[in-house]
């Protein structure tokens, strides 16, 4: 039997886990938080903009409170990225199967809610505490629930796809309206959903666990977090990323499944500090805007460099086309059309540059954050398309180091590509005819 190349079994290999049913929902459901996000960011850089004399003429104008006010819409988008993310997986998963979505969807947000804990602990002192029922910690609805809101989802809808298929469900005469069977229907798969997560949550308080997200905090969350957030974890991502980009894959589709909800997390935790004291250090340098807005300056591989260098010094056709043609997107953070334009993709002259340079801006901007030179970024969700200057500025909750770090990227970026951009445009040039030879031509 013929063995297919290597190239076709990658190929294979990465389709089938680009179009795997749990893949997609997560990386569709992770994508319903963004709008909610963008618009909490827009409340959140009200709170502290950098104007002499802001905070005082904002409560001359609203009040004291008016700080406070403006947490509630960001309370309100931020703080139920669990609940979006666990009932959109769980609706995409049922979508994909034929099933009923939206009952799906509603039985994983009461499996959530089950294992969330109705009570909290508050600390008086190092030696006592007060535990008050009754209420639910904020905290596990927003990014500090994410992780758990994805397992429950794909429990929940497991569940219910078995016992759907099984036919385990009350079927009513059909003069009974749509509605009031489609009701009925959902009583067995959502009492033993209810059953499988209580029994669940016992089991784990009787082992002497505080909860679920105690659990998964600390056997997958947090090493995973760990993992993500620092610059060796970062590194390695950016370097995946690039290979797939290379080889024709989208590489932000492929891995973004798996580190988007690890970035949103720690950007929620910097969220959190920033609206709790603006002038405290952040805990974390790697989010998901500093990937976006230091590292993917003109899109995947910092390619905005590139187009600059095509636009301004280019000397064959092809480069001062392509320079023109993609110079407004590339503003844009959009790099598609000089991927697979060019093309990057299987081009080894421009693959090493592609490859080198986010690696060597992602070092140098986590140093610059980590010693302190460059303000972290601050949780505000800045839209990937917003252009350099601008995004650094906004991430930063308006510092300049934030603007100024991207434009020290930008010249790193022209400097590692420059020498590649020549040879390549050289070459480009020798196989183009000459201009004599057009207008000999024609």
């Amino acid at each position: 039997m013929h063995m297919p190349p290597l190239a076709a079994k990658l190929n294979n290999a990465v389709l089938a886990w680009t179009e795997n049913a749990y893949i997609v929902a997560i990386r569709d459901s992770v994508m319903l938080t963004i709008p909610l996000f963008m618009i909490g960011s827009l409340f959140l850089i009200f709170t502290s903009l950098p104007i002499a004399g802001y905070e005082a003429w904002m409560s001359n104008l609203f009040g004291s409170g008016w700080k406070q006010a403006l947490l509630y819409p960001i309370q309100a988008t931020y703080g139920i990225s669990a609940l979006v993310i666990s009932f959109g997986i769980a609706y995409r998963l049922a979508e994909r199967e034929g099933l009923d979505a939206l009952m799906c969807g509603v039985l994983s947000l009461v499996s959530l809610f089950i294992m969330i804990p109705d009570y909290r602990v508050i600390e008086t002192s190092e030696a006592a505490s007060i535990r008050v029922d009754g209420v639910i910690p904020a905290s596990y609805l927003g990014s500090k629930g994410i992780f758990v809101g994805m397992i429950v989802a794909a429990l929940s809808y497991k569940l219910y796809q078995v016992l759907m298929k099984r036919k385990a469900l009350i079927t009513l005469p059909p003069q009974v309206p749509a509605l009031v069977a489609r009701s009925f229907s959902a009583l067995i798969p959502a009492l033993a959903m209810i059953t499988f997560f209580l029994f669940v949550r016992i089991s784990l308080e009787a082992a002497g666990y505080q909860d679920l997200f105690e659990v998964v905090a600390t056997l997958a969350a947090e090493p995973m977090k760990q993992a993500a957030g620092s610059l060796g974890g970062v590194l390695v991502i950016i370097l995946v990323m690039q290979l797939f980009w290379l080889a024709g894959i989208h590489g932000g589709a492929l891995i973004g499944a798996i580190v988007v909800p690890i970035w949103i997390t720690l950007m929620d935790e910097n969220r959190l500090a920033y609206t709790a004291n603006p002038q405290l250090p952040l805990p974390n340098i790697v989010t998901q805007q500093f990937f976006d807005v230091w590292i993917s300056i003109g899109g995947a591989g910092s390619l905005l460099a590139l187009v600059v260098l095509m636009n301004r010094f280019a000397r064959s056709r092809q480069a001062r086309v392509m320079g023109r043609v993609s110079l407004i997107p590339a503003l844009f953070n959009i790099s598609e059309p000089v991927i697979y334009s060019i093309p990057i993709v299987l081009n080894p002259r421009l693959g090493i540059p592609f490859i080198l340079t986010p690696v060597v801006t992602a070092a140098a901007t986590y140093a610059a954050m980590s010693w302190g030179w460059v303000a972290r970024p601050v949780g505000i969700a800045v839209p990937w398309t917003t252009p350099i200057g601008i995004s650094g500025f906004l991430a930063t909750g308006g510092k300049w180091s934030g603007a100024v770090m991207q434009l020290v990227n930008f010249m790193i970026a022209m400097l590692i590509y420059y020498p590649f951009f020549k040879a390549w445009d050289q070459s480009k040039q020798q196989e183009e005819p000459s201009e004599q030879a057009l207008s000999a031509a024609q």
